[in-house]
Order: C-alpha cells, then structure tokens, then sequence
C-alpha cells in the first residue's frame, strides 16, 4: 500500500516521532518532578520559618515592623498589632495611626526620635506607652534600624517593638517594696 506525501506527518508521528521525543519527554517529566518536589520543600520550610517566628514573636512579646518611608506603607506582624491593641483587619499601620496610638505624654518625644532617625541617621532605641483602644497602656521599647538608597536617601525602617509592660510593674513593685523597707529601717532606727 502506497502512502503519498499528505500521510507523511502523520506517520512520523505515530511511527519514529515517539521514539526520538520519548527520552527527551521522560526527562522532562523527571525534570518537572524534582521542580515541583524542590518548590514544596522549599515552601514548607518557609511556613515553618513562618511558625516558628511568629510563635517566638508570641513567646518574648516582640512585635516586628518594616516601614516604606517613601510610601507611607507599613507591613506589622501579628504580634505588632497585638501589643498595640489594634486588629490587622481593622487598622492600616501608617506613620500618623502610629503616632496616634502613642501615650499623649510620650508622642511629642517618639515624633522627634524618629524624625532624628529618618533625617539624621540616629539610632532610634526607645522607650514609650501606647495606649490602646480599650484605654489600657502598654510600656514598649522600639528599636529600629534605617535603610538607605544607593544614593543615601533614607528609604526603610526596620525594627522591633518589645512589650516590657510586665517588666516595668515589676521594677516599679521592687522600687515600691524597697522604699518601703528603708522608711520600716528608718522608723526602727530615729527612735
């Protein structure tokens, strides 16, 4: 039986085509599988990384902070917005929501510290009060650190935000309970 021509590329298909694609389709298929197989490990161990992060940021209460000065644009993690009191679905972390979720009393301090930081280069390494939306206080250190673009133009921020609350009732406790015990040694010895 004679094929003309028009069956040509047909026959090549189901004849030798195959043969000479099916090492090189093999090695794909193996390619394509150790591909997909690096990228689930790959995102694995970053959820893990993830967790464990954020679980530490819970442990030691420190929330975490980057700062886009150029676009006003803040990303906080999870513990960030615990420690200020604020829901991350509720609350976009902008530099002026920042600065009204500071204790009255210490803004005007914070605001210069961190307009010395941007302009200057100062390390910013402080200790504040946030007040929260149900009224309580929350006593933080912020430390942050300053990025800057190739040309020196301060570009990001970023820091840490630890919640000493606990740490400064108990020292203020201490304070209280030593003065207590020098005016007790003081009555004892006047008399």
């Amino acid at each position: 039986l004679w094929l003309g021509r028009s069956h040509l590329p047909g026959l090549l298909l189901a004849t030798g085509i195959p043969l000479l694609v099916a090492p090189y389709g093999v090695y794909l298929l193996v390619r394509f599988s150790t591909l997909y197989a690096e990228r689930m490990r790959s995102q694995e161990a970053l959820e893990r990384t993830q967790r464990i992060m954020k679980t530490a940021e819970q442990l030691a209460h420190i929330g975490t902070l980057e700062w886009d000065i150029v676009a006003d644009r803040q990303i906080w993690s999870d513990e960030a917005f615990r420690i200020i009191g604020r829901e991350p679905q509720s609350f976009a972390p902008t530099s002026q929501a920042f600065a009204d979720a500071l204790h009255p009393d210490d803004r005007k301090r914070v605001l210069k510290a961190m307009t010395e930081a941007v302009q200057h280069g100062k390390p910013f390494d402080i200790e504040c009060r946030v007040l929260r939306t149900d009224g309580s206080v929350r006593t933080v250190h912020a430390r942050n650190e300053l990025s800057r673009t190739e040309s020196g133009r301060p570009w990001r921020i970023t820091g840490i935000a630890h919640d000493i609350t606990e740490r400064v009732r108990m020292e203020q406790s201490l304070r209280q309970s030593e003065e207590l015990y020098r005016n007790l040694v003081d009555d004892i010895y006047s008399r």
